[in-house]
C-alpha cells in the first residue's frame, strides 16, 4: 500500500506516471491509497483519473504518443475506475448511454476500444458491440438500449461506406432526432469531410475528442444533474477537442 498523501494533486502526479511508464499494479496501489487517506471515490475519478486521462488525450493530440500506448493507459484507468466504483455504496447516475462498434467489415478494434475506456471514465454507461457489427443491429441496440449516441469506428475507406447503412436505418425508423451518429478511425482523420459522405452527425480524431463530441450531444445542464464530474472537467475535455481537431493551437 502507497504512503497516504495530503492532496490530490499529488496522487494525480504520480497516477499518471504509472500510466507513462504502464505500472498498472503501481496505478492500482495509488487509488488504493488515496481511498485510505479518505478521500470520497467521486473526487479521485474527477481529480486523479479524468484529469490523468486529459493530459494524455492532449500528449496524443500532440503526437507524442502512440495509440498502443494510449491503449495500455486507458486499459490502466479503466481497471482504477472500476475499483472505485465498486467501492461506491450507490453507483452514480450515467452521463447517458453510448453504442460504440466497428463497422460492418471492420476487424480493427484498439481504436475501439480506446474510446470506450475513455468514455467510461468520463461517465458515461458505454456498450460496445465489438468488430464488424452489422449496421441492423447496431441501431436496435441502439433503441433497445436507450442510446442516444452511436459511435462507429473504421479504419479503411470500403469499411467506412458501409457506415452509410446506419444513418440509412436511423432515418428511415424517423430516430434522427432521438439518436446521433458520430465517426471515427484513420480514414476520417485522412480526409475530415468524409463524415458527411457516410451521413454521420460528427466525428472525431481521438477517444478525449469522441469524448468531447458526445458530450455535446447530450443537454448541458443533465450532465452536471447526472453526473459525479463538474463543468470544470467538461471544459478541460472541450479544450482537449478543440486541440485534437486543430481549431486552437497549443
Amino acid at each position: 500500500m502507497e504512503t497516504p498523501f495530503n492532496d490530490l494533486d499529488t496522487y494525480r502526479e504520480q497516477f499518471l506516471s504509472a500510466l507513462n511508464t504502464q505500472n498498472r499494479d503501481g496505478a492500482l496501489a495509488l487509488i488504493d491509497s488515496a481511498l485510505q487517506a479518505g478521500f470520497p471515490p467521486k473526487l479521485i475519478i474527477l481529480r486523479v483519473i479524468s484529469a490523468a486521462l486529459d493530459t494524455i488525450g492532449e500528449r496524443q493530440a500532440h503526437q507524442e504518443i502512440t495509440l498502443s500506448e494510449v491503449f495500455l493507459m486507458a486499459r490502466i484507468s479503466d481497471a482504477a475506475l472500476e475499483r472505485l466504483l465498486q467501492r461506491m455504496r450507490e453507483k452514480p447516475e450515467t452521463r447517458g448511454t453510448v453504442i460504440v462498434a466497428s463497422a460492418t467489415g471492420d476487424y480493427h478494434s484498439l481504436g475501439r476500444k480506446i474510446l470506450c475506456s475513455f468514455l467510461r471514465v468520463g461517465g458515461f454507461r458505454v456498450v460496445d458491440l465489438g468488430a464488424s457489427v452489422a449496421s441492423a443491429t447496431i441501431v436496435d441496440r441502439a433503441v433497445s438500449e436507450n442510446a442516444a449516441v452511436i459511435c462507429v469506428s473504421a479504419l479503411l475507406l470500403h469499411t467506412a461506406q458501409n457506415i452509410t447503412e446506419v444513418r440509412e436505418l436511423i432515418d428511415t425508423r424517423n430516430l434522427k432526432d432521438q439518436i446521433k451518429l458520430v465517426v471515427g478511425g484513420a480514414v476520417f482523420n485522412m480526409d475530415p469531410q468524409l463524415f458527411h459522405s457516410v451521413g454521420a452527425d460528427a466525428t472525431a480524431r481521438n477517444a478525449p475528442a469522441a469524448v468531447a463530441v458526445v458530450r455535446s450531444m447530450f443537454k448541458r445542464d443533465a450532465f452536471v444533474r447526472q453526473s459525479p464530474f463538474s463543468r470544470t472537467g467538461a471544459i478541460r475535455y472541450h479544450r482537449v477537442f478543440r486541440l485534437a481537431t486543430g481549431e486552437i493551437s497549443p
